[in-house]
């Protein structure tokens, strides 16, 4: 990746119990940081929406790439929230702005937690104004990566589909979902026949956001970032081994980036 790219970071420890079957958080947050390192180690800048499993995470790790300031304008971090959650952001979440490590883009509260959360979901995938652009630097994710989830990941992963369709690289732009981390985005990784009773749990998505995953499994466009490291390098049985190397990992997914198409699953050319 290139200095100044963003990454689109979907992610978050699942806590409801539709989601928590062999979810390990130790193992998400210890892919979140070493994903927060490997893309600040290349200059690279991470996009997401602000959830207080992950902002605490991506806070510590900034603090040991950049410096503090305060005045900074184009940051490393660009988080989008939901005015429904002004009064409930972490204190990570404050300090990372306070201190020049994030920039916070406020979407209005439309009166429902699914409405607004759509709302900004869709505003942090090129829904934002000309100003917001400029000020913050903003343009096409290189990639999207997920990590655990619960629906809101469905949810960005169907406008993330959308919305590349209309970017420079169109659908060649990649999404790799971590399939050791479970939740939601092992979730989309299983065969389609198991979708009905594992996907669609708890506040069903749109159907337009429906199509969008249905179609993206059956073109198979949904690369595990785990199965692609380790076919890559040639790394056996990945799945039987308790614990996976994620700083090697992390590393392999900003760097295959710029990687000769022969790096690239062969779903990505």
């Amino acid at each position: 990746m290139k200095k100044g790219d963003l990454i689109f970071l979907s992610a978050s420890v699942p806590y409801r119990k539709e989601w928590t079957e062999g979810v390990r958080p130790s193992q998400i947050e210890e892919f979140v940081v070493n994903v927060a390192r490997a893309v600040f180690s290349r200059g690279g800048r991470l996009l997401f929406g602000g959830h207080p499993s992950i902002s605490p995470l991506v806070a510590s790790i900034a603090s040991e790439y950049y410096k503090i300031d305060p005045q900074r304008k184009v940051r490393p971090v660009v988080t989008f929230q939901s005015e429904l959650f002004r009064g409930q952001l972490p204190d990570e979440t404050w300090d990372m702005y306070r201190l020049g490590f994030s920039s916070i883009i406020w979407r209005p509260d439309k009166g429902s937690k699914e409405s607004s959360l759509t709302t900004m979901r869709s505003a942090m995938l090129g829904g934002w104004s000309a100003e917001e652009q400029s000020e913050h630097d903003l343009s096409p994710p290189r990639a999207m990566l997920t990590i655990g989830g619960m629906e809101g990941i469905l949810e960005e992963t169907a406008i993330f589909l959308r919305q590349r369709r209309k970017w420079p690289n169109g659908d060649r732009t990649p999404i790799y979902l971590s399939e050791s981390s479970a939740g939601a985005s092992q979730r989309l990784l299983e065969p389609m026949k198991n979708w009905d009773q594992r996907l669609w749990i708890g506040t069903p998505p749109g159907e337009n956001d429906r199509r969008e995953l249905y179609l993206a499994g059956q073109s198979q466009s949904l690369l595990s970032v785990e199965r692609e490291w380790a076919r890559v390098y040639q790394v056996p049985d990945f799945k039987a081994r308790e614990y996976l190397p994620y700083a090697s990992i992390a590393q392999w997914f900003v760097d295959s980036l710029d990687a000769p198409e022969a790096l690239l699953g062969e779903d990505a050319r």
